[in-house]
């Protein structure tokens, strides 16, 4: 059932560690792709019409053929049966989950088996929320599965070394998202990177 409690009074979910049995290497950062600022909340909260960014990914996702397995949407987001990411966060910095965090996602062909996919709302400037979400998001899955929180070394469909990366990292994908260096943002310790930063998000509700 979708809660009615509003996306900026929710606090930031964080993953569970009596739950992460999978062999977790590598966390992949990754854009919506839409428009900087745009919220993707839809329509009125509290009616039958309001959705949530991660519905609207969901459909997009659904779009592109990607289907979640019904054992676990009937473990978590028995709404959301299409979304690759595990967890989305939206332009007030609130944090969406998809996928189960032990769940494979589908957001990264050859390497969904070994990752958790984070994806921020946007193309490449985001708001000062967000980064700071995206920080607290990937600190607590590398204390959850145990990774460092630096570049990893990837061969193939091989973890040499674990690590966070962008999607666009992956060797035959370059040119998709982020819209930002992760190696360099790891490198700044987290910090959001100068130009990439949104001074004037757009308002809750898109037009």
């Amino acid at each position: 059932m979708r809660s009615s409690t509003s996306p900026a009074e929710r606090p930031a979910a964080q993953p569970d560690p009596q739950t992460a049995p999978r062999s977790v290497r590598l966390i992949v950062i990754h854009c919506t792709g839409s428009p900087n600022g745009a919220s993707l909340f839809r329509g009125t909260l509290g009616h039958p019409d309001w959705r949530t960014p991660a519905d609207v990914v969901d459909a997009w996702h659904a779009a592109r053929g990607c289907r979640r397995e019904s054992y676990w949407t009937g473990r978590q987001n028995s709404h959301l049966p299409h979304i690759g990411f595990h967890a989305l966060i939206a332009t007030n910095g609130a944090l969406f989950t998809g996928r189960h965090w032990d769940e494979p996602g589908q957001h990264a062909e050859g390497w969904d088996h070994v990752s958790i996919a984070v994806a921020m709302v946007g193309t490449d400037q985001f708001t000062a929320a967000q980064w700071a979400t995206l920080r607290a998001t990937v600190e607590a899955v590398a204390v959850l599965y145990r990774l460092p929180v630096a570049s990893p070394l990837c061969t193939g469909e091989r973890v040499l070394r674990p690590g966070v990366m962008g999607h666009r990292d992956f060797d035959g994908v370059v040119g998709f998202g982020p819209g930002f260096d992760v190696a360099a943002w790891l490198r700044k310790g987290l910090a959001p990177l100068p130009g990439h930063l949104l001074e004037q998000p757009l308002g809750s509700a898109d037009e």
